[in-house]
């Protein structure tokens, strides 16, 4: 009497160490996704405040963090990076939303599928000359000692999409205001892994430069080496 595909199946699931595996799988994928939903955002809300805090000099704010463990997707809203005064908002975005890979394990390199950076805001601003309120940051890059010899790091992403832009420049010396507006940026994508560093990207911007629109398309290859 032969046994039927189903019924051996089932003979196999009865077995001990079968039912202390498909037990392990269950609890391993529970604590897995209780520890992302609801542990990780608020360790990496609090870290990202930290660490921006210590190396920056500047106060960062973050609204809440989400994160969906089985989707690989971490949104990000209502950040805003604040100006040594503490007060003004140098940066800030509405929603960024990155969607990992499951490549990324193949790869061994991040892999990121999508990025997408909803309504982002930079205030600029001359204070008098050769004076600006980003002048504090830059002299942070210029204490950093040259790093020579090092490969750029390995990476891939995808579908680059920024929507919604706004950069404001004030000129206080001669009392003069900029807005760029409706900024809106697209990638297809950007790579440093070798089998795609020859490859054409084709950029598209789009924005209202003081009310007058601005419209830019191109072709580059951004981690070829010049010759």
């Amino acid at each position: 009497m032969s046994i039927s595909p189903l019924q051996q199946a089932g003979a196999i699931a009865r077995k001990p160490w079968v039912k202390r595996t498909l037990l392990g799988l269950i609890a391993f994928a529970v604590l897995f996704g209780l520890f992302g939903y609801f542990a990780l955002p608020g360790i990496l809300k609090s870290q990202a405040e930290k660490l921006v805090s210590e190396k920056l000099h500047r106060e960062l704010r973050i609204e809440r963090i989400e994160v969906h463990p089985f989707a690989l997707k971490l949104q990000v809203h209502g950040a805003q990076l604040l100006e040594a005064d503490r007060k003004t908002v140098f940066v800030s975005f509405e929603q960024l939303a990155i969607n990992l890979s499951s490549q990324s394990l193949l790869r061994f390199a991040p892999v990121i599928k999508e990025v997408w950076l909803s309504k982002p805001y930079v205030h600029l601003e001359r204070r008098a000359a050769n004076q600006y309120n980003f002048d504090d940051l830059l002299a942070l890059n210029k204490d950093q000692p040259p790093k020579a010899g090092e490969t750029p790091a390995r990476f891939a992403v995808y579908n680059i999409r920024i929507e919604g832009g706004r950069v404001a420049f004030d000129d206080t010396p001669a009392r003069t205001q900029h807005l760029l507006s409706e900024l809106a940026l697209g990638i297809p994508f950007v790579s440093s892994l070798p089998s795609q560093v020859e490859v054409f990207v084709e950029p598209s911007f789009s924005a209202k430069l003081n009310g007058a629109p601005l419209h830019l398309t191109g072709k580059s290859r951004p981690f070829t080496v010049s010759k």
